[in-house]
């Protein structure tokens, strides 16, 4: 691809090629590529994650994952299902790998999510479309919109089709910051800085906010966001989560039941 040369030569230049590997390290610096080059690449991305049947590297690499959990599952679709299945045992590292790297592409921009784009069409147009109306038709709109109905979420205003999929990307995010591409753009600094070796990114993060650690507004806006979604679904918090198991298995089900009786 012409138009991505000096993408190429300036973030890939240690890619050998072959196998779409080239390809692949230029989709995962998207939002660091040229504007020609982001185009260019939009548009191949929008035809693979609309119709994963012609994503040649995710069918190769998740072949095994894919006959194991995904036999049933429909090609056009099949990254869905591979992402409910990502952390179990018989899916490879290497296909772990692929399916969060298509997952951080998806969240860069809601026309690559399909079931995000059908399921919050009516909350797209009723409350983001001024975000769309200012971009242009081929510009990457950078989690924009995903914020935007993030944003929404927390006021409560999704319908209940939207919301499970809001609700599934802020739960993804909680396992991987990198698939929330504000957060993770916005605290490089802070990341590289304080939370680089930590083993959860997202409680480090939680913890230098609370403390006043954290200097960058645009960070602290973004990590201010991140706790309020933690606030709005507890299973987003997977710290909290973890801690409160036991307490959530033996209060819910006690719960019902004094419901029943009543």
């Amino acid at each position: 691809m012409e138009a991505c040369i000096h993408d190429r030569k300036k973030l890939c230049s240690d890619i050998e090629p072959g196998e779409s590997h080239v390809l692949e390290c230029l989709k995962t610096n998207l939002i660091r590529l040229t504007r020609a080059c982001q185009r260019k690449l939009f548009h191949k991305q929008y035809i693979e994650l609309v119709d994963n049947s012609v994503d040649y590297s995710l069918l190769a690499i998740c072949k095994i994952a894919i006959d194991k959990y995904c036999i049933l599952s429909d090609l056009h679709d099949v990254l869905y299902c591979l992402r409910d299945h990502r952390n179990d045992p018989g899916v490879g590292h290497n296909c772990r790998s692929l399916i969060l790297k298509r997952l951080a592409q998806q969240n860069q921009d809601y026309r690559l999510n399909p079931r995000l784009k059908t399921g919050c069409k009516m909350e797209i147009n009723r409350f983001c479309s001024n975000i769309i109306s200012k971009s242009s038709p081929d510009e990457l709109l950078d989690g924009k919109v995903i914020a935007c109905l993030k944003k929404q979420y927390l006021h409560n205003t999704l319908s209940q089709t939207c919301e499970i999929e809001i609700i599934n990307i802020i739960r993804e995010v909680s396992m991987n910051i990198e698939l929330d591409p504000a957060l993770f753009r916005s605290c490089q600094k802070e990341i590289h800085k304080n939370c680089f070796n930590a083993l959860d990114i997202h409680e480090c993060l939680k913890i230098n906010f609370l403390s006043k650690r954290i200097d960058d507004l645009q960070c602290k806006k973004e990590v201010a966001r991140l706790i309020k979604e933690s606030e709005a679904d507890i299973e987003s918090d997977t710290h909290l989560y973890q801690i409160c198991l036991s307490d959530l298995k033996h209060s819910v089900p006690m719960l019902l039941l004094a419901t029943d009786i009543n």
